[in-house]
């Protein structure tokens, strides 16, 4: 898996036709929207911010990630987003490309936050 880890306010705007193949790959959610995102960011979000894309043709992704404290990071999710804004183009049913994810978040992260209220151990 090779991420790369972008500023998302600099970057996440010539990403948009990425995010949106990648969210209609699996429903199209509404709450996943560029168009949504976009908006999210540019009103609640901070050069902290980071746009984080897996470069892989089999297994590609996206996320918004902000690191919270030394070794925390969650995905971006101001209150006007119930969810974290990640988009898959393939079925992580068990986690291994968030837990591949946060091991290349540095500072060796051992806590992450999905949604604002579940968090992830990752050794």
């Amino acid at each position: 898996m090779n991420w790369e880890f972008v500023p998302a306010q600099e970057h996440f705007e010539a990403a948009r036709a990425k995010w949106d193949n990648l969210n209609r790959l699996q429903g199209d959610h509404i709450l996943l929207d560029s168009e949504f995102t976009s908006a999210l960011l540019r009103h609640f979000g901070s050069n902290a911010v980071r746009l984080g894309i897996l470069q892989n043709s089999t297994q590609p992704a996206m996320v918004l990630v902000v690191p919270t404290r030394w070794g925390f990071w969650e995905t971006f999710q101001p209150s006007q987003a119930p969810m974290g804004l990640a988009v898959f183009g393939y079925r992580d049913e068990h986690g291994a490309c968030c837990s591949h994810t946060l091991g290349l978040l540095g500072n060796f992260p051992t806590i992450s936050s999905a949604n604002g209220s579940r968090r992830l151990r990752v050794p």
